[in-house]
């Protein structure tokens, strides 16, 4: 499948072959600043549908989760950004460690410790 996009309203246009992004399958854009992998995840550790390029989420324990990737990145220094459900606890927050080529660990606390709290990512990097 091609997508071409229509580019005759824009007044910086670049060549027309610049705006044709070609898909050959799942898991297969290589464009810098594209998500390579992006999920939510329930509180259980179980994925939420749909995922993109997710084999599946290891439950290391209470709040703490890796998420392995289906396409490994090139190298381990990629970029996660990730969002998680503010519980009923002031200080909730989340982290993100272990960068390996093929997976990501996740760390979500409250003032308490780790917990079990809804969370999204999504990974930006070469892969």
């Amino acid at each position: 499948e091609i997508l071409i996009y229509d580019t005759s309203a824009s007044a910086n246009k670049k060549s027309d072959m610049s705006r044709i992004v070609t898909y050959v399958g799942a898991n297969t854009d290589t464009r810098s600043g594209v998500a390579k992998v992006w999920c939510q995840i329930q509180g259980n550790n179980t994925l939420r549908s749909p995922d993109y390029n997710v084999a599946s989420v290891t439950n290391t324990g209470t709040g703490n989760r890796t998420i392995v990737y289906t396409v490994d990145f090139s190298t381990s220094v990629y970029s996660v950004v990730g969002a998680m459900n503010q519980g009923d606890n002031t200080g909730d927050h989340e982290t993100w460690d272990t960068f390996a080529v093929g997976s990501v660990r996740n760390l979500v606390r409250d003032a308490s410790g780790l917990v079990a709290q809804e969370t999204g990512m999504a990974a930006f990097g070469d892969q």
